[in-house]
């Protein structure tokens, strides 16, 4: 699997703090060709926000020519796909819904694909956030596996660009100043075989706070444009590319999409009977309920497994106390 996220940032020529969107693609690059063509046109999103708002202000030709973003889907073949998206701004978003596999298993290739996908969702977090929460340490430990990967024979000559294409958010200096000082300190001891470096990469990222992280472009109540991230475990909102606030996602009590107001807002349990109640203007509101119904009934489905292991493991341990009191005092 390419790093078609890079590439298509490479074809159109966009410098990265332009480059602010996530992609959604299958696995056919005719597909990757449609929307590097799509996007082209757009040439940055700053540039296609700013469409979208003369539209919404002018009821002008150029409304007439603007219509609302269209999302690639990936089960259309590209025939089906032309007509729908001639003329028209088209946005990508990459869901990222990561198994949790054991890493134990042997299945290589499975474990690529999975490295593949988490490294390019960490590009996507780092273009779209300044301040992903991503702390220098977990980032120097990151920068440092990947590095290792792409570059076993000279491991410190491509380092910088590793740690900028990674973390674009984070100071490259920063970071390699870490890992240095954790190699002298041993505390960095890296596999030597390619698989068991994807691997401790997989597993490193997965404890990151905004690991999996869908994001939406909202308005909050005082008229701020604010980035919000769905993840399975966690909300969070950004605001000019620095973290606002974030919700464990088991702390939502309520959610609701008004489609026609182009509303949504949650209900939080801040604790002490304490609720917190938060909306945006968003055009994505049904797509962030939809993400919201699925991660809840996870976390939920989850939660149930662990009562009724916990009730087997207590109802086994009660039945083994009993037959050693009867064999003892009966």
């Amino acid at each position: 699997m390419s790093s078609i996220a890079e590439t298509i940032a490479d074809k159109m020529h966009l410098p990265k703090s332009e480059y602010a969107c996530c992609i959604e693609f299958d696995k056919e690059s005719s597909q990757l060709e449609t929307a590097i063509r799509i996007l082209s046109s757009a040439k940055s999103l700053i540039g296609l926000s700013k469409k979208i708002k003369v539209k919404s202000a002018m009821k002008s030709e150029l409304s007439k020519k603007i219509r609302s973003p269209l999302w690639l889907d990936p089960t259309r073949t590209l025939t089906e796909l032309e007509p729908l998206i001639n003329a028209r701004p088209l946005c990508f978003r990459r869901r990222f819904w990561f198994s949790s596999r054991p890493l134990d298993s042997g299945d290589k290739g499975a474990i690529f694909t999975e490295f593949q996908e988490i490294k390019e969702h960490l590009k996507i977090v780092g273009t779209l956030v300044r301040s992903c929460s991503i702390g220098l340490a977990d980032a120097a430990k990151l920068v440092a596996i990947l590095n290792k990967i792409e570059n076993p024979e000279e491991p410190d000559s491509a380092i910088k660009h590793v740690a900028e294409s990674l973390f674009p958010a984070q100071d490259s200096n920063a970071i390699i100043a870490v890992i240095k000082a954790k190699r002298g300190a041993g505390e960095i001891r890296l596999a030597k075989d390619e698989f068991s470096l994807q691997r401790e990469f997989i597993k490193h990222a997965r404890e990151l706070p905004g690991f999996g992280d869908t994001f939406f472009a909202t308005v909050d109540d005082k008229n701020r444009e604010v980035l919000l991230a769905i993840s399975r475990s966690n909300l969070t909102s950004y605001h000019n590319g620095k973290l606002e606030e974030r919700f464990p996602l088991d702390r939502v009590r309520r959610w609701m999409s008004v489609a026609d107001k182009r509303h949504f807002t949650i209900e939080v349990d801040q604790g002490n009977d304490n609720m917190q109640v938060l909306n945006w203007t968003t055009d994505d509101g049904a797509e962030i309920q939809q993400l919201l119904d699925g991660y809840v009934q996870l976390t939920l489905h989850k939660k149930r497994e662990r009562v009724v292991s916990l009730s087997e493991k207590i109802t086994i341990a009660g039945e083994a106390l009993k037959e050693e009191f009867q064999e003892r005092f009966i």
